[in-house]
């Protein structure tokens, strides 16, 4: 099929529906939103930490962190930035302070459901809903939203990570089969993220058959951006030096802005074929 082929039983020309997506992009201000909401999931990150080590100190799993993540991190980190950040989770871990655990919880739930917030005012936008929510309307929902979302990626990310200090090292074909495996449960934890967010977060609930089809293009980007950025963190990025930290940071910032853009545009993309082909 030539350039104007279309969507899978849809009847939508890509060719028509790439340019009118990007028109539909632009107009709703999306990227706009895309900043805000990687501004707000980075900030969510520090508290989440304390709240992870100070859990594990209370479930008394110190060693986890002795054995398995450390020694991850110790290859990662300049001899300096390991040191600080071992004394902090140590710190945390030993002194089990009920405030690390609530405090930490309630600052990461609170950024979440903020950055699930703009998510929901950035799905009005797309699904053509122009009266602004207010604050009590949307805040429930947000915070269950955002506490689902937080739920999947925490889960896709120990399932990428950390199932292999289970398995230990593999060899061969168990070794593909182990990657492929694990990036598909982890495709499938995000999907079920992403599509309760599209499905329940907008105004105008969306049914789960025009989900689907942003859902596929949200993953495929979404994966390849974290194998990349997974990529960069064990391979590229110099840890030696203060550039080549404040470089991985931006990274960081540079993968969950990227991450954001491609979530609004896989649904922007499911609005504009549902409308063609209606």
């Amino acid at each position: 099929m030539g350039p104007g082929m279309a969507v899978s039983g849809m009847g939508v020309e890509t060719r028509k529906l790439v340019p009118e997506i990007a028109d539909a992009f632009r107009r709703n201000g999306l990227i706009n939103f895309a900043a805000a909401i990687s501004f707000l999931i980075v900030l969510a990150l520090v508290p989440f930490l304390l709240f992870l080590l100070a859990t594990l100190g209370f479930l008394e799993l110190e060693e986890v962190w002795r054995k398995d993540v450390a020694p991850e991190l110790r290859g990662s980190l300049s001899e300096a930035a390991y040191r600080l950040l071992d004394d902090t989770a140590t710190r945390v871990l030993t002194q089990q302070e009920i405030w690390w655990v609530t405090l930490g919880f309630a600052l990461t739930l609170w950024q979440i459901s903020a950055a699930t917030r703009v998510t929901m005012t950035a799905l009005d936008r797309i699904y053509g809903f122009h009266r602004r929510r207010g604050f009590l309307e949307v805040f429930p929902r947000s915070v269950v939203l955002g506490l689902a979302m937080g739920t999947a990626v925490v889960a896709a990310v120990v399932v990428v990570r950390f199932v292999p200090l289970a398995t230990g090292d593999l060899d061969g074909a168990a070794a593909v089969a182990s990657f492929l495996g694990r990036w598909l449960v982890a495709a499938a934890l995000l999907g079920a993220g992403v599509a309760l967010l599209v499905h329940y977060g907008s105004a105008t609930r969306q049914t789960l058959p025009w989900v689907t089809v942003g859902t596929g293009l949200v993953m495929a980007a979404c994966i390849g951006m974290s194998i990349l950025f997974g990529l960069y963190v064990t391979y590229v990025a110099n840890y030696g030096s203060v550039f080549g930290n404040l470089a991985t940071f931006f990274v960081l910032l540079l993968y969950v802005y990227s991450s954001s853009i491609a979530f609004l545009a896989g649904v922007q993309a499911d609005a504009c074929v549902r409308t063609n082909s209606s």
